[in-house]
């Protein structure tokens, strides 16, 4: 048989506590699971981006250093399958963890609009949107990597 436990006081483990927090300690605790949460998806984007970089740069170049000249049909479509490996993620990117982390950001945006003295998330938003203006970086990261392997891949394609 399950026993109830008393129910939590004053450590926010409600989701009534979390919608509505009372004492400066209860809205940290509130705005800091936001912001790990945001952190946590920052990192999963900066993890995903060097691992997939790496493991192009890594193929390509075993690729074209195994590979000899006399077997050009392999290393085409080794580096086709590259390109569309790249797309892939940059589609996995672009649609499911970015908007992931905007919406933590935006989240956690919200709390610190309610509550002045926490504003971490906002300097950063403003920071990083002012220095970029025009050029995102993200689009720019891919597109840098996709045409380097698109042209490699028109070039060992093209009749000799």
């Amino acid at each position: 048989m399950l026993t109830q436990e008393k129910p939590p006081t004053n450590n926010m483990d409600t989701f009534a506590e979390y919608l509505n927090p009372t004492t400066f300690e209860d809205v940290f605790k509130l705005w800091s699971k936001y912001e790990d949460t945001a952190i946590h998806f920052n990192d999963l984007l900066i993890r995903l981006r060097i691992q997939i970089l790496g493991g192009v740069s890594i193929s390509g170049t075993l690729a074209t250093t195994i590979i000899k000249e006399n077997n050009i049909y392999s290393l085409r479509y080794i580096f086709l399958s590259l390109l569309i490996i790249w797309i892939a993620v940059w589609i996995l990117d672009i649609c499911y963890y970015s908007r992931l982390l905007s919406g933590a950001v935006d989240a956690t945006i919200e709390i610190e609009k309610k509550f002045p003295s926490f504003q971490l998330s906002t300097k950063i938003k403003k920071s990083v949107n002012k220095s970029w203006n025009k050029i995102d970086g993200v689009q720019s990261f891919y597109l840098i990597i996709f045409t380097v392997l698109l042209v490699s891949s028109v070039i060992l394609f093209w009749p000799a």
